[in-house]
């Protein structure tokens, strides 16, 4: 073969090569390129840590709306009821004694149909004799408060109407007498259980009267609303769930932010007795406590 060709073949051999080289090396720079920018576009797009954002204003709404919770409080053959409504719109809470011998649907009284029925029931009825929705209950059994007020740290104090004389859980005779006492437990239970008051105590009002008193001596926004709930949660028997606290959460720390001892406000219901039964006076109510 002449040495001209032979020559020519290996030129164009290296030239192929060459060829390729370049392409590859061309290639390469695109796809750095494109990564160079892509990093860039992605740099671009997210915030810079080192750049502090302006302050972001969130307007959160006054709670304007009412609710309402009946207390049951049943001991053994002594039944009583308190409905309790809050209003966080006025700084508000109103404790209202509910008399145990208004009429159920079924012509029974409220105690009565209680262990017939049921709280939820009760908690019904008093919300069409009352027309007030009443959206939960929360019972208490003699123990459950006992367990809720040895939660309270310091008891409660409360003006107690009159003497009362009484025999203790180790058979000892106690007389507690009139004037401002501040309560324990135990003595918590007893007053609610008393029957030998005179005729000048209310029942019923005194119970709203312990539940008034201890809202307005522990209802704090320096006390954890999350630990209240849930010693209230375990001492009772409820159908208030964690999804409904969390809702009404706001409503009771503004209550609570604007609790300077007189909060909660003892409102009576009055009405007539008859025949063994006891009839609200609905106009009066509304006219006198401004409840609706």
């Amino acid at each position: 073969m002449p040495y001209y060709y032979k020559k020519q073949k290996r030129w164009d051999g290296r030239k192929a090569t060459q060829y390729g080289l370049a392409i590859l090396v061309l290639l390469i720079g695109i796809v750095i390129l494109f990564s160079w920018l892509f990093i860039r576009y992605q740099m671009g797009s997210a915030p810079d840590t080192n750049e502090q954002a302006p302050p972001t204003t969130v307007q959160q709404e006054t709670p304007t709306e009412i609710g309402r919770c009946l207390l049951i409080f049943d001991f053994d053959g002594v039944e009583r009821f308190v409905l309790v409504q809050t209003d966080p719109a006025h700084h508000r809470i109103t404790a209202v004694p509910v008399a145990s011998t208004i009429a159920d649907h079924d012509g029974c009284t409220l105690a009565q149909a209680l262990h017939r029925h049921g709280a939820l029931s009760v908690t019904n009825t008093i919300s069409k004799t009352l027309d007030l929705p009443t959206q939960h209950y929360i019972s208490f059994t003699p123990k459950g408060v006992e367990d809720l007020v040895n939660h309270l740290d310091e008891g409660i104090l409360f003006q107690v109407p009159e003497k009362v004389t009484y025999t203790d859980e180790n058979g000892a005779n106690i007389v507690l007498s009139a004037g401002e006492h501040r309560l324990s437990a135990g003595q918590v239970r007893t007053l609610l259980a008393y029957t030998g008051w005179n005729k000048a105590v209310n029942r019923s009002y005194l119970a709203a009267d312990l539940v008034t008193a201890t809202l307005n001596q522990y209802l704090s926004e320096n006390r954890s609303l999350e630990a209240q709930f849930s010693i209230i949660f375990n001492a009772s028997t409820t159908d208030l769930r964690n999804d409904n606290f969390i809702s009404y959460r706001s409503a009771l720390a503004l209550l609570a932010q604007n609790n300077h001892g007189t909060v909660c406000q003892r409102v009576n219901l009055p009405g007539t007795k008859a025949n063994g039964f006891f009839s609200p006076d609905l106009e009066r109510f509304r006219k006198e406590s401004g409840l609706y």
